[in-house]
């Protein structure tokens, strides 16, 4: 009779396992779509910064250890929330389920420290840039105490993550999930302290970025008011077309010439329109040229901007949901089919910060844009 039970209980199990796994099967194709992309750009990426690409050490040598973050970080948490929605009341193994999770969390913070050494970096560079500079080897050493710090922090995930008991609203069965465990009242107020502790460290480390880059760009605007004031007092002959100039103020002269006291009053408005041309086409041109100087020189700081604004956008709602997690684990198991779709999206919102990044590179540099298209163009002939 007991024999019956557990066969009875192990087939509703499975059952409702298989449930749950296809309501889930939307969420797992789009997880690795972001892994298909993740992995190719981000491949992409450290290849040609690695190896093609010249120039500009400093500014490019963060990149490509930032994409080898970004690849690791993608694929192990792709991993590790395809096992989630594969097994998410049958998880195989409580071990497997520790490590899947410490992996994820562990290269995910080390791409996210990385931002924060980029933010530094780029900060000492742009606002003291008179100062000595940090040579490359201490870039590798913060590098290593980066990746270090964050196996220190993300340790306690052997203590803190398990197989989560979830008990079925219908019928009499328990399935197992990976996630937080619960003992005693003791033990999950230690691990809401932990979770709460690295929630403290993301929002510091996200407004420390934000901080920083308000410095660079308010940098950049004086640099570029200066450069719009100097160019402005040049003379417009270096900068404009000068077959223009000489057309307008060979214009200018005949005009000029040719008035009398008879038709002085039209001829003189003629005159005065065409000299205004030639001081507004200079004008035109000399800020021309300093806004293309002044993107030309910051253009590293704008693609690292962009990158960290979307690092912020996308741990903003996915660090809120896992603080209501802590109040409410089975949240999402309550969740009607879209909802459920929706919550997960934006649950796991951050995984995009690690796959969106090589398109942030070859939108803002112009020597890995120019080397990619010269490689697809050569692999067609």
């Amino acid at each position: 009779m007991k024999d019956m039970e557990n066969i009875t209980d192990k087939t509703l199990l499975e059952e409702w396992n298989s449930i749950l796994l296809h309501q889930l099967l939307f969420n797992t194709v789009i997880l690795w779509v972001y892994c298909a992309v993740g992995i190719v750009g981000n491949t992409v990426v450290l290849f040609f910064y690695s190896f093609r690409i010249k120039g500009k050490l400093e500014d490019r040598f963060l990149i490509p250890h930032l994409a080898f973050f970004d690849l690791l970080a993608t694929i192990f948490t792709t991993i590790d929330k395809t096992l989630d929605n594969i097994f998410p009341v049958m998880y195989p193994n409580h071990r497997l389920c520790q490590i899947s999770n410490f992996t994820s969390r562990v290269f995910a913070a080390t791409g996210d420290g990385v931002l924060l050494l980029i933010a530094f970096q780029r900060y000492y560079r742009i606002c003291r840039p008179f100062q000595i500079q940090r040579p490359l080897p201490n870039d590798r050493v913060c590098l290593i105490l980066i990746f270090m710090a964050a196996v220190v922090l993300n340790s306690p995930v052997f203590l803190f993550y398990d197989l989560h008991q979830v008990p079925h609203r219908d019928h009499d069965v328990i399935g197992y999930r990976c996630d937080h465990i619960h003992h005693n009242v003791q033990f999950s107020s230690v691990m809401v302290g932990y979770d709460i502790f690295v929630f403290i460290l993301i929002v510091v480390a996200m407004v420390t970025i934000i901080v920083l880059y308000v410095f660079i760009a308010r940098a950049i605007k004086r640099s570029a008011v200066n450069s719009k004031k100097q160019s402005t007092g040049k003379s417009p002959s270096s900068e404009v077309n000068q077959s223009n100039i000489k057309e307008i103020t060979s214009e200018t002269n005949e005009c000029l010439f040719k008035s009398t006291a008879d038709d002085k009053s039209e001829k003189s408005v003629n005159c005065t329109k065409r000299n205004s041309s030639v001081a507004s086409l200079g004008k035109l041109a000399s800020l021309t040229v300093a806004l293309r100087n002044n993107y030309q020189t910051n253009r590293f700081s704008y693609m690292f901007m962009t990158i960290a604004l979307l690092f912020i956008i996308t741990y903003i709602p996915s660090n809120i949901l896992k603080m209501c997690e802590l109040h409410h684990p089975e949240m999402w198991i309550e969740l009607p089919h879209w909802r459920l779709h929706v919550y997960l999206i934006f649950r796991q919102g951050y995984i995009l910060n690690h796959v969106v990044n090589p398109f942030v590179y070859g939108l803002f540099d112009s020597g890995f844009r120019r080397d990619l298209v010269r490689s697809l163009k050569c692999s067609k002939t």
